[in-house]
């Protein structure tokens, strides 16, 4: 699926669950209550109208704003599937560690890479993933889907930062 299609896809989404919840508006030229879901989100007026819109898809940390706040699941609101009941996790599957512990961790495992000055950005934004994705209540594909859509995120910051600086 091309990016522009899955932006236009959420936005679907999300305007038709906005007028399902009653948040329209004959004063917006997209007939929703932008103002609202901006609230809810906890972004800008013209953020959230361009999410209505479709011209772009929230960050990561938004989407479960948005979702709980009309009463839906963060993997529905993002691609379209049916709500999924979370599998029952056996104990010795799951790993709990303090967050300051793992920073530690991922900071002394940095020796093993090539050398980086952003070696504790990276480890930083390596946890924010794991604490993000531990905390998201969706099934393992959709956890993965988010933690891909993230690290795509990165990436292009990364290419568009690199190209300003050359």
């Amino acid at each position: 699926m091309v990016r522009a299609d899955f932006v236009n896809n959420f936005s679907k989404r999300l305007n038709t669950l906005l007028q399902k919840k009653g948040y329209t508006s004959t004063r917006s030229k997209a007939g929703i209550q932008i103002h609202q879901l901006a609230q809810a989100a906890g972004v800008s007026y013209q953020m959230a109208r361009k999410y209505i819109l479709g011209m772009a898809l929230p960050d990561y940390h938004i989407v479960p704003k948005i979702a709980k706040w009309l009463n839906v699941s963060p993997s529905w609101l993002l691609f379209g599937e049916k709500e999924f009941a979370l599998p029952e996790l056996k104990p010795s599957s799951l790993i709990e560690i303090d967050i300051e512990l793992l920073r530690y961790i991922l900071n002394k495992c940095t020796v093993l890479f090539p050398p980086s000055s952003e070696s504790e950005k990276i480890a930083n934004y390596i946890v924010g993933i794991i604490y993000d994705a531990s905390h998201l209540n969706a099934d393992t594909k959709t956890i993965l889907k988010i933690i891909d859509m993230m690290l795509s995120s990165a990436f292009q910051l990364t290419e568009i930062n690199l190209e300003k600086r050359a």
